[in-house]
């Protein structure tokens, strides 16, 4: 046997929660998809980069993968954007679609490791520039929209090419991040961005934010829940893509969203749980 292999002792299943042994620590039975570009015999994990066409499967058993689309270097565990990896007009990664949400989600749970430094756009033009997220629309770009959104995290720069806000989307709403300050400590350091997402008693879109596990204050939008739909479908990591010189210089190490809405799962157990078990698995 050749490749990195995780020894895991004395696992005890839980029957309460599903007799089986997932192929990572965190996967819980209502994760969706789990993509990790750390894991070698994923796909992942490679030490001199990723080429157009590579696979990374699913973690998940959905038999599915994502698919690197642009020529990118090695980092650390992940796949590292550049302002010219890869080619115009692709994301970095095209995400399977076990990233879209079901119409009837009302609560999801996203897990994105990412590593973004100080200065992630030199052009430092103003805009937003997604890191990861799904999206359907009528129309062509579904990601453009925050309307279009089912899940996404957006960094938004100032003049000198830095981190000035961070946006969460999710069920079709946008809010502005209360946790932006977390995230700019981060800079330069591999990082946890978890988005919680649930539908209130008011049909209305709450939305909170993890940063390395520590959670703010919920956020309240002013829009009604929805599961947007439309023949234009897409999820991806990375922004090349969508917005012709808005790029960012970053690292993408892992992402696994949990539709949440009929688990009894608690939210800052599984946000916790990621962060612990993979806090010192990326540089």
């Amino acid at each position: 046997m050749t490749g990195v292999i995780e020894i895991r002792k004395d696992i005890a299943l839980d029957p309460a929660v599903a007799p089986i042994l997932y192929r990572s620590k965190t996967i819980t039975a209502s994760a969706m998809s789990c993509i990790d570009a750390s894991r070698a015999w994923a796909g992942g994990g490679k030490t001199a980069g990723y080429s157009v066409g590579d696979l990374i499967k699913d973690l998940t058993y959905n038999d599915k993968s994502a698919t690197v689309r642009g020529t990118a270097v090695y980092d650390g565990g992940g796949v590292k954007y550049t302002a010219t990896a890869p080619t115009a007009g692709s994301p970095v990664i095209d995400l399977p679609d076990s990233f879209f949400l079901a119409a009837t989600c009302k609560k999801v749970l996203l897990n994105f490791w990412v590593k973004v430094p100080s200065v992630y756009d030199t052009a430092g033009a103003a805009g937003a520039r997604l890191l990861i997220g799904s999206a359907k629309s009528a129309t062509v770009d579904p990601l453009r929209v925050s309307a279009n959104a089912h899940i996404g995290i957006l960094y938004n720069c100032n003049a000198a090419g830095s981190l000035n806000i961070l946006q969460l989307n999710a069920f079709g709403t946008q809010v502005t991040s209360n946790m932006v300050d977390a995230a700019k400590a981060q800079a330069g350091k591999p990082l946890l961005i978890s988005l919680y997402a649930y539908v209130n008693s008011s049909s209305k879109v709450v939305i909170r934010t993890y940063i390395n596990g520590v959670a703010g204050a919920d956020q309240i939008t002013a829009t009604d829940w929805s599961v947007p739909a439309g023949t234009y479908v897409r999820a991806a990591v990375g922004n090349k893509g969508l917005v012709t010189g808005n790029d960012i210089a970053y690292t993408f190490y892992r992402a696994m969203i949990n539709d949440l809405t009929s688990s009894t799962e608690d939210v800052a157990t599984l946000v916790a749980n990621e962060y612990n078990a993979y806090k010192a698995s990326f540089s």
